[in-house]
Order: structure tokens, then sequence, then C-alpha cells
């Protein structure tokens, strides 16, 4: 074997070594970093992981133990609400039951009350017919006595006037068969235009005259001694004032009247002569006329509602007539009441209506006399009466008409009957008396405290402007 071999063998040898030495130095440091690591673990790391386990364990059995307390507790709650849902449900049970027993008991006693009430109600009802037949009979009665005591007023009614006239003749002279014009009165109320208003009431207070006219709060005051303007006061409230009338127990004036600008509303004022307002009350419609009787007592015609209503001076209402539609009372005009039991209707205003003049009664209604034809002039063409537009009583029961649209005063007696033509227009050239102008109609009617004069409101009539210039004529009726 050569040296270099040997060399050779001997550098192989030394590497291995150096070789084998640098692992063993390598390997001794992990081997104290493992050995660190086991004993680390086993003696340190898990001891504490038994310690966590052991108190997790100890945890978790007292929570078990936890647990299982609230379990039983909740059990035991649940149990106790479960007694007391039974036991409360057995009270409603029993309040239930004695409910439907009280109920029971209430359905008995209104049955029981109930045919109690009924054998009452049936036993009244019977006592009720009996006593409808008592006030039936009684009534009957009633109306008899009634009938006896309205013919004894009647006669003595009769008897009194035949007295009156044996006592003072002179007060129940007729009327002149041509009543002459005293005097003809051009009334101050103007229009828009220059056209005089046209006059829409009348009332004669001991010597005065009171004059109202349309859409007029004014009204004027004549002295019919000298036929002057005395004076002049306003209406209170009123806007358009419909009529005008007086009452001979009292010096007061009653003016009908719209104080609504709708005209749906119109009241009653009753004023003292020189212009002051005692009191107003409602008429009870929106469209009428008046008139006074002698027992201190206003007349209100409702046109619309078709009522004659009576109210006292102090505005009560005393009795109410209802206009009976089977008696053709088509547009009434004026109505008077003549006595207690009568009251005397004016009706007629279009072509298609009757124009009379009616006596009505004062309880039902119905027509027991009437006058439309005026018989004694029945060969002349104006022999009806064309609207008679207003009424008023006159001397021994007599009735005097504003024929208007023939433009004449009618006297009828107290029966109704036509007497004669008290004034009428003028008839042409050949008139040879006082009479109304053919370019007016009468519209109005009222006699003076004596009741010798007549004072007539007349208008005009224009188709472009309607009702205009108002004026009073007075006429004297003595013979």
């Amino acid at each position: 074997m050569s040296n270099s071999t040997v060399i050779d063998c001997v550098c192989d040898c030394k590497r291995f070594v150096d070789a084998i030495f640098c692992f063993v130095f390598l390997l001794i440091p992990l081997a104290v970093v493992i050995t660190s690591a086991i004993f680390y673990y086993q003696l340190i790391y898990k001891p504490k992981q038994d310690l966590a386990k052991r108190e997790q364990m100890n945890v978790d059995d007292e929570t078990l133990s936890l647990q299982g307390k609230e379990e039983g507790r909740q059990s035991e709650e649940s149990g106790n609400r479960r007694r007391r849902g039974l036991e409360l449900e057995e009270t409603v049970l029993k309040q239930r039951q004695e409910y439907d027993e009280m109920e029971e008991n209430r359905s008995k006693r209104i049955s029981e009350e109930e045919g109690k009430m009924k054998d009452l109600v049936d036993e009244q009802k019977k006592q009720i017919e009996e006593l409808e037949k008592e006030v039936k009979r009684r009534e009957k009665t009633i109306a008899k006595y009634e009938s006896t005591i309205h013919q004894m007023r009647r006669r003595t009614l009769d008897l009194r006037d035949q007295l009156r006239f044996h006592q003072n003749p002179s007060e129940y002279l007729d009327y002149a068969d041509r009543p002459s014009l005293i005097r003809s009165i051009a009334t101050e109320a103007t229009g828009s235009s220059a056209a005089k208003r046209p006059v829409n009431g009348m009332a004669v207070v001991e010597k005065s005259l009171f004059v109202i006219h349309s859409l007029s709060s004014e009204i004027e005051v004549y002295d019919l001694t000298t036929f002057a303007l005395t004076d002049q006061f306003p209406v209170p409230m009123v806007t358009d004032p419909m009529d005008m009338t007086s009452c001979a127990g009292t010096s007061c004036i009653f003016v009908l009247g719209r104080v609504d600008p709708s005209g749906k509303s119109s009241r009653i004022l009753r004023m003292e002569a020189h212009g002051s307002l005692i009191l107003d009350w409602f008429s009870g419609g929106n469209s009428g006329r008046l008139s006074t009787h002698e027992a201190r007592t206003v007349v209100c015609l409702l046109i619309e509602r078709m009522v004659v209503c009576e109210f006292s001076d102090d505005g009560r209402l005393l009795h109410t007539v209802r206009l009976s539609p089977e008696a053709c009372l088509n547009n009434p005009l004026h109505a008077i009441k003549v006595n207690d039991f009568h009251v005397v209707l004016s009706h007629g205003h279009s072509q298609e209506d009757h124009h009379r003049v009616c006596l009505l009664s004062v309880d039902g209604g119905g027509v027991l006399r009437d006058c439309s034809e005026l018989t004694k002039r029945r060969l002349l063409p104006d022999d009806r009466f064309d609207n008679p537009i207003c009424v008023v009583g006159g001397r021994r029961g007599s009735v005097l008409v504003a024929d208007r649209d023939n433009r004449r005063i009618v006297l009828l007696n107290s029966s109704l009957k036509y007497e004669r033509i008290l004034i009428e227009a003028e008839r042409g050239p050949f008139t040879d008396h006082d009479s109304i102008p053919t370019d007016t109609f009468p519209e109005r009617i009222c006699f003076d405290e004596t009741g010798h004069q007549l004072v007539v409101a007349v208008n005009g009539f224009s188709p472009d402007r309607g009702r205009q210039d108002g004026r009073i004529l007075v006429f004297d009726l003595r013979l």
C-alpha cells in the first residue's frame, strides 16, 4: 500500500470523526431541550392542566347542582300554578253556576212581572176604553149644551142689537147710497224712483190715521179732522211691513212685517200710538194679514200655511183655525173674526181660483156660507168678485169687501148676501158722484172711530214697476 493511500484513509477517518463529533455536539443541545420540555410538561404544565380540569369539574358539578335545584324550584312553582289554576277554574265554574242560577231566577221574575204588567195594561186598556166611551158621551152632551148656548148667545146678540137700535137708532142707520169723497191724501213715502210707495196697511186710533207702506220702515200719522201729516216714526226690526191694524179696546197699533232679509219669518209688533214698542212675537209664518176683534184679540191669517191664528194682545196664541182643503179655499187674502164662533174669510187670486167671501166655523174651518156672485147684478159682466183683497165688519153684522180688480167696495149683509155696491170706479164722463179713480185699485179699508167715515187705501199699478203711488181716500158714509 502506498503512502498516498494511507494518507487518504487517515483523512477520511479524520473527516468521519469530525462529522461524528459535530453530530454529537449538535445532538447534545437538542437532547437538553427535549429533556427540558419533557420535564416542564411533566412537572409544571400537566399538573396545571389537571388542576384546571378538577376545578372545571367542580364548577360543572356546582352548575349541575344549581340547575337541578332551579329545575326543582320551577317544577314546584309550575305545580303550584297548576293547582292555583285548577282552584281558579273551580271558582269560575262555581260563579258561572251561581250566575246561571241568578239569570234563571231573574228571567223567571221578569216573566212573572211581564205577566203582571200585561194583566195591568189589559186592565188599564179596559179602563181607558171605558173612559173614552164616557168622554165621547160627555162630548156629545157638551156639544148639545154648546149648541144650545150658541143659539142662546145668538139670540142674546140679536136682542142686544134690537135694544141698542131702539135706544139709539141713529147709530144703526144705513150707509149712504153714494158716499161722498171728503179728502184724497197723497202719502209721503217714496221709493227708489220718483213714484210713491204702495200702501200696505192702515189703522185708526181715536182721531189719528196710521199708514205704512211696502218696503218702508216708517209709519205716517195723519189727523182725520184736518187730514194733515202730524207725525212720522220708525218701526223697529221690520224691513217689509205687510199689514197693520188697531184694536178698539186699546190705544195701540199692531204691525205685521218681515224681519228676516230672506223673507222667511215675520213678527207681530204691538206699539204705542206715539211709536214706542211694547212687545213683539213670532207670527208663525212668513206672509199674512192682520185684523182685530172687539175682545182685544189679534187675528193673523198665515197665507202659506192656510191657518188663521188668534192671539191675545200680549202675544199668547189663543186659537188656531185650519182652513179645510176640501173647501177649496185657495189663496186666502184676508180674515176677520165676526163673533166668538165664526170667521169671515176672503180668498181667490189667480184665474183658476174661486173668488169668494166665506163664513167659516172656528172649530173646523169649513165653509158655512159664502158669496161669490152679486146676484142682483147678474146682467152685468162684473157680477163676480175678482181678488177680494180686504174685508171689514160694518153695522149690524154687515161686511164691506174691497173687490180689488173690479175697483169697488161691495156691501154684504150679516148673511153674506149681496146688498149693493157702495163705492165703485169711475164709469165715464157722465159719472155724477165721487168714486175710485180708474187708474188705482182699492187694497185696504177701515172705519174711523165713529163709523161714519170709510178710509180706503188705493194703489196704482205699472207693468214695469208693479204696485206704486199709494193714496188714501176718505168717504163720508152718512145719509
